[in-house]
């Protein structure tokens, strides 16, 4: 049973197949070594009433409500779907925060609970459980206000939960969604501790200590949890990588921090394909979160090639 509240959850991206392995999402949701996945990415959006376009890339070969097949089934194995706005490249942003309304209501109608019988539904009626903001450029303004008004829709459908989350980068503030964690209730923050002097192969710099006090202080969600946003791999980021027994060391010292989540990865492909001892990097997190120590994994964990690509088309769809 999924508990948003527990400091020993994984979160994991799918979708753009970082590692070049990348599985079926339901063939991943069968291991029970991750709670959350995280599509990736809906990335190009501007909430304007006469533009309501959006466009999704995922490496995945089929038809989108084939992936709303897949989606279904990691819902019935309990773990939670989450549609994730921005990602690195992508054209994307919002104007006022007029936009950010608007583009909660798109949204709502597209992938969550709406009822719109004109909006196309590009998963059918399978319903996600919530949305993720990883927005890496253009201006913060509105995802606040997108935020507020997905909480006031998500109120209106009783009969599940729905969740936000964003992904900041770990330096402070983040440049383009710490307004958005003050103005608005996010339940999850998974801070990518990687690709900036702040990551988890810079001991002196880590900064988690600050993100957690900022969501006990300042984030409009005093009980929001902040994940250990890390890269499953070596090719998963340029700096930030750590092997099993470092990042084991800095999950045991998390565990006791009121605000800790767990961990999130970049992403699924890469933390099921990298491979020591019979076992996945995300099996190694998933055990030291729930207090199991391993010594099999040496410090040169590797990412293994072990699984036959089987998706690599790029699909795009329009809202």
């Amino acid at each position: 049973m999924f508990n948003s509240s527990s400091n020993t959850n994984i979160a994991l991206y799918w979708g753009q197949d970082q590692a070049g392995t990348q599985l079926p999402l339901s063939t991943y949701c069968r291991s029970n070594s991750a709670d959350i996945y995280v599509v990736s990415f809906l990335d190009s959006f501007s909430g304007k009433q006469t533009n309501g376009t959006g466009e999704m890339a995922v490496s995945y070969e089929g038809p989108m409500t084939s992936l709303g097949g897949e989606i279904s089934i990691c819902q019935s194995l309990g773990r939670k779907v989450l549609i994730s706005l921005g990602g690195e490249s992508g054209q994307y942003g919002l104007d006022s925060g007029a936009d950010g309304e608007t583009l909660a209501g798109q949204l709502w109608d597209t992938f969550g609970g709406g009822k719109n019988a004109s909006v196309q539904r590009p998963f059918g009626n399978v319903i996600i459980d919530g949305f993720d903001l990883d927005i890496e450029h253009g201006d913060p303004v509105g995802y606040g206000d997108l935020v507020n008004r997905l909480r006031v829709l998500y109120a209106t459908d009783t009969s599940k939960m729905y969740y936000v989350s964003a992904a900041p980068q770990c330096p402070f503030p983040d440049e383009w969604i710490t307004q958005a964690l003050e103005q608005s209730e996010v339940d999850f923050a998974f801070v990518q501790f990687y690709n900036n002097d702040c990551g988890l192969d810079e001991p002196k710099n880590f900064n988690f200590d600050q993100w957690a006090d900022f969501a006990q202080t300042r984030a409009a969600n005093k009980h929001m949890k902040v994940f250990l946003g890390v890269p499953a791999s070596r090719k998963s980021a340029d700096t930030g990588y750590v092997g099993v027994p470092v990042l084991t060391r800095y999950i045991q010292k998390l565990l006791n921090h009121t605000s800790f989540g767990g961990v999130m990865m970049w992403d699924a492909s890469s933390a099921f394909g990298n491979r020591d001892h019979g076992k996945s990097y995300v099996e190694y997190a998933k055990g030291a979160l729930n207090g199991v120590v391993s010594n099999g994994a040496g410090t040169n964990f590797v990412s293994g090639v072990v699984f036959e690509v089987v998706f690599a088309v790029v699909v795009v769809w329009i809202l």
